[in-house]
């Protein structure tokens, strides 16, 4: 049962760094880079980006809770 924990979590801290990474190597500043304008908060995006990792989490939740009521 354990190990189909830690596979899981594996999977998901393996892809969530690989995203890190890529988005620094791709997104890292340039010589001469001038910063955009800063348009201020957006409440339905900001939600969006609050809800998006949470059903995330809890689709993680669904899949272990019916690994370990299988097992």
């Amino acid at each position: 049962m354990h190990g189909y924990f830690m596979v899981v979590l594996t999977v998901l801290f393996v892809i969530v760094f690989a995203i890190t990474i890529y988005s620094m190597a791709r997104h890292r500043k340039s010589n001469g880079h001038q910063p955009g304008r800063f348009a201020g908060p957006n409440g339905s995006v900001q939600w969006l980006w609050a809800m998006v990792p949470f059903a995330i989490l809890l689709f993680v939740d669904y899949i272990l809770i019916s690994i370990h009521l299988a097992g």
